[in-house]
């Protein structure tokens, strides 16, 4: 074959070719019957229904009269007209051996080969996406190239719906655009949905059920995994369906088993192509279903084998039910029941009902099958949702701080204070600037005093409803590194190091073109961020690579996103905290409404127990002492349509009620060395020998101040020894959990406390290495000589059973 293709002149612009070639075949079979469908060695997986086709040719003028399908040697069906089809619509588990018998007019039969089928056991299916879910859409015509089937595509603006999508007049939920042009329609529109896959995945394959017109290329992940009335190769947005689909194929799902190839524990993607076969294509339609299938290990003879285990239906709903029986004889009837109300029976199989228009709510599926005799068998049960469908969900976006805005900000050399960052504290003295700021000439509005390794900032914006977003968006410009706070909560930092961060904390580098003029991009998601409804603080503290350095900048730019649809979560408790057992614990949601609903309620769930129902703002309710251990909160919202929205379970983990010991009174008795000599390396160890030492009740001492023992400083009252050194033993109860430790020092002047060798911490003591020499940096006299200082304590030293306190007192 040979083709040409010729162009309108020199001057075209572009050149396509394709062809597509098909031939037309008479049979030359003799006389006789083929049984043509199905194929030997088909798995067909029950409950499902079989097609059979036969060809028969005979010879002469003689006509057939009836073609009778038999299985082994039971009579399926008969036909008496071609083309010889029927639907055998209940197959059994195991082989099944299939033939044709044609007899034509003249009463002569022909039996075709046998062909052998397999009824499989039926999987238990478990929905991970259901007809009728909410998919985000694009229909702009826009080509989206390769990148969008991928997991971390960036959606958000994206439209987003129930199905069925599409146009037409086909039972569309919602409407996607065909473009202006009514002679040069939008060909590709595109979808995609996440669902959660449980971990590890003990699915045997997935089940994936598509409605489309026309065509559709299927992805997981990033990766082709079906494709149906689209020619195989590359596909792009202007590649037109091969066939046009009508009639009954518009809204008739394609039902195939997938591999579990691409599949992952977790978040999974699903995206979707939908192409039309012309630009001037009347309609578009899409909805798919997504079921995990399983080897079942159920031991019962009825399973309901439909709808899918988590299902989930739109109301006004139409629930097709379908059981599968195994090996029981003398059914007389099969009954579906919602909860304990019977929704119909049967007496044939197959085994199926449609339940018309189901309230919205949860529904608890069971088949009950009554043998003869009376005997009943029934089936697993299998919940399902029925809610009302949310309107058309569109992205939103708002702009909290504009880039080159105003802000406060602290000049000073000294501090502003430790509650800078918190909204109860007073910033009247501050300056006020409009950004960039810093120094360097990098484009300054404002200039800061250079010479400084810090600089602070604050803003307030304001937020009608924080639940209208999903994402907080901050764009960042920091020469050399920063940290945000919202409310007086740390957000984030860039370029700064980990742990406590203090005015002369210096960034991890310095920052240099073209990073200085970079905005840095970091999103918080909403919940759990501290945005609340009204006025919010975003505080900034601006970090140098050090004093000298040559330059600074600081910007911000504070946008939020999210969507129309309904959501509710918890403003707190928060994740992550702990909550004492005694305390009263605040519990407070925020929700948006989906557009055009309004609220019933809100109830709230500890533990699948009901807590509270909230009617009214401020939508909060105080949780009196709530059991030990971690709690799985949830909130649910139920508008006017009795549609229910629940939030992500919230794990809060809940302390028992704190107790204290004391391990080592005031006054204790002490083991001393006041010899003015190093005891060596080891004195603060477990394992040291004190049987040379002195003993005596506290407080110990010389000078006056109320000593019960002295002790000595040497013979010189002008040369007396810098360091003397204490030693204590306690024990721990086994019994207690120890979470922190609280010490209470007297000391004239200075100590190191140490707790089983490991120093705990230092007061009125250098940093670095101490000797017996080393003198504290400060005298200590007045009223500060009779203080006891209290510390708080990690307990990372401490051991159950016996412990040894240690303690060098410097003068």
């Amino acid at each position: 074959m040979a083709v040409e293709i010729h162009q309108s002149g020199p001057a075209s612009s572009d050149l396509s070719f394709d062809l597509e070639l098909n031939a037309t075949f008479r049979t030359n079979r003799a006389r006789g019957v083929w049984l043509v469908a199905p194929v030997s060695n088909t798995e067909v997986s029950l409950p499902g229904s079989v097609d059979l086709a036969a060809e028969v040719v005979l010879g002469g003028t003689l006509g057939v009269r009836e073609v009778t399908f038999l299985a082994g040697s039971t009579p399926v069906g008969t036909v008496t007209q071609a083309p010889f089809r029927l639907t055998w619509a209940t197959p059994p588990v195991g082989l099944s051996t299939l033939r044709a018998v044609a007899t034509d007019s003249s009463g002569l039969s022909f039996t075709s080969a046998p062909v052998v089928i397999h009824g499989r056991v039926p999987n238990d299916r478990s929905a991970l996406i259901s007809f009728g879910d909410v998919w985000k859409y694009l229909d702009d015509g826009s080509d989206q190239g390769a990148n969008w089937t991928a997991n971390a595509f960036n959606d958000w603006g994206w439209q987003a719906g129930p199905a069925r999508l599409g146009y037409g007049g086909d039972g569309e939920v919602t409407t996607v655009s065909a473009g202006t042009n009514a002679s040069q329609r939008i060909i590709t529109t595109y979808f995609r949905k996440s669902f959660v896959a449980p971990g590890p995945v003990q699915y045997s394959a997935l089940l994936l059920q598509l409605v489309r017109d026309d065509g559709a290329v299927v992805y997981l992940n990033g990766h082709e995994v079906f494709r149906d009335n689209l020619k195989a190769g590359l596909v792009s947005f202007n590649s037109l369906a091969t066939n046009n689909v009508g009639n009954a194929d518009e809204v008739t799902p394609l039902v195939v088993e997938l591999p579990l190839t691409w599949l992952q524990p977790g978040t999974n993607l699903l995206a979707v192509e939908i192409h039309q076969t012309s630009l001037t294509s009347s309609d578009v339609g899409f909805d798919l279903a997504l079921s995990g299938l399983a080897t079942t290990n159920s031991p019962l003879a009825l399973r309901l084998y439909a709808p899918a285990l988590g299902a989930h239906f739109n109301a006004p709903a139409q629930v097709p039910l379908l059981s599968f029986l195994d090996g029981v004889a003398s059914v007389q009837r099969l009954e579906f029941y919602a909860g304990s109300v019977r929704l119909g029976r049967v007496t044939n199989a197959p085994y199926s009902l449609t339940w018309t228009n189901p309230s919205v709510g949860t529904h608890q599926l069971t088949a009950q099958a009554v043998l003869a005799g009376g005997a009943v068998l029934t089936s697993a049960p299998v919940a399902i949702t029925v809610t009302v469908p949310p309107p058309p969900i569109q992205p939103v976006l708002a702009t909290l701080i504009p880039a080159e805005g105003t802000w406060k900000f602290w000049d000073a050399t000294n501090s502003p204070g430790a509650d800078w960052a918190q909204g109860k504290y007073s910033d009247g003295t501050w300056l006020v600037g409009e950004a960039r700021f810093g120094w360097g000439l990098d484009g300054e509005s404002t200039t800061l005093t250079s010479g400084r390794v810090t600089h602070y900032f604050r803003r307030w914006f304001t937020v009608t409803n924080p639940a209208a977003f999903t994402e907080l968006i901050v764009q960042l410009l920091r020469d050399d590194g920063a940290v945000v706070y919202l409310n007086g909560r740390e957000l984030f930092r860039s370029n700064l190091p980990s742990g406590t961060i203090t005015g002369t904390t210096v960034s991890s580098s310095s920052v240099d073109t073209p990073d200085e003029t970079t905005y840095f991009e970091t999103v918080i998601p909403v919940p759990g961020s501290g945005l609340v409804a009204g006025s919010n603080l975003l505080a900034v503290e601006l970090h140098q690579s050090s004093a000298s350095s040559g330059d600074a900048g600081f910007d911000l730019q504070l946008q939020a996103r999210g969507t129309t649809e309904g959501r509710i979560y918890f403003a707190s408790p928060v994740a992550g905290y702990s909550y004492a057992s005694t305390a009263t614990l605040p519990v407070q949601v925020q929700f948006q409404l989906p557009v055009g609903r309004s609220l019933m309620r809100v109830e709230l769930y500890a533990d699948a127990a009901k807590l509270a129902e909230l009617r009214n703002p401020p939508y909060s309710f105080d949780w009196e002492g709530p059991l030990p251990g971690t709690r799985q909160l949830l909130a649910r919202l139920v508008d006017d349509t009795g549609a229910r929205l629940d939030s992500a379970v919230l794990p809060v983990v809940v302390t028992p009620p704190a107790s204290s010991a004391l391990l080592v009174a005031s006054n204790s008795t002490w083991k001393y060395l006041d010899t003015g000599v190093y005891p060596g390396v080891n004195w603060n160890q477990v394992f040291f020998s004190t049987t040379a030492w002195k003993q005596g009740p506290a407080r110990l001492g010389y000078g006056g101040d109320g000593e019960v023992t002295p002790v000595g400083y040497g013979t010189n009252a002008n040369n007396k020894y810098i360091t003397t050194y204490f030693r204590q033993s306690f024990v721990m109860p086994t019994s207690l959990t120890c979470t922190s430790l609280t010490f209470r020092l007297l000391r004239d002047d200075g100590a190191i406390v140490y707790l089983n060798g490991g120093e705990v911490f230092r007061s009125n003591m250098p940093t670095g290495a101490v000797t017996y020499l080393t003198t504290a940096p400060a005298n200590v006299s007045g009223g500060e000589e009779q203080t006891f200082f209290t510390t708080q304590a990690g307990t990372n030293y401490l051991r159950a059973g016996n412990n040894v306190l240690a303690v060098e007192l410097h003068q």
